[in-house]
Order: C-alpha cells, then sequence, then structure tokens
C-alpha cells in the first residue's frame, strides 16, 4: 500500500472518533428531554404519577422510590 494511502487512512482513523462525538453532543436541555420520554416509555418505572406509585406499591408490597429532580 502507497505510504499516501496510509498517511490518509491513519489521519481518518484518527478523526472518526470526533466525528462520531459531534454528531452524538446533545445540549443539557435535550438530553433531560430524551431522559424523561424514556422514562415515560419504560413499563418498569412510574413516571409523574404518585397514585399510581402508591397503589402499586400496596399492590406488590414494595417500597416507593421518588426522585426528584430540579432542571435548572
Amino acid at each position: 500500500m502507497p505510504r499516501t494511502c496510509l498517511s490518509l487512512a491513519a489521519a481518518i482513523a484518527m478523526l472518526m472518533p470526533s466525528l462520531a462525538s459531534a454528531q452524538v453532543q446533545q445540549t443539557r436541555e435535550e438530553k433531560v428531554r430524551r431522559d424523561k420520554q424514556e422514562l415515560q416509555e419504560n413499563d418498569h418505572w412510574i413516571y409523574n404519577d404518585y397514585a399510581q406509585a402508591r397503589a402499586e406499591a400496596r399492590k406488590t408490597g414494595k417500597p416507593i422510590l421518588a426522585v426528584i429532580r430540579c432542571i435548572p
């Protein structure tokens, strides 16, 4: 393989992680909104419904874990 091709391949390999992270970077608000969406869609968590959480806790005999977040 010619030396120029090796140099080009090495340069591309070094740039790939930074290009991938540039595409993945999100604002704090985007991350929080994505997190909220995932929790709301997940059957494992009860999001923002204390009455439902209490009913589920009574039914299963398990305690409630409440997570309170402040988004400035």
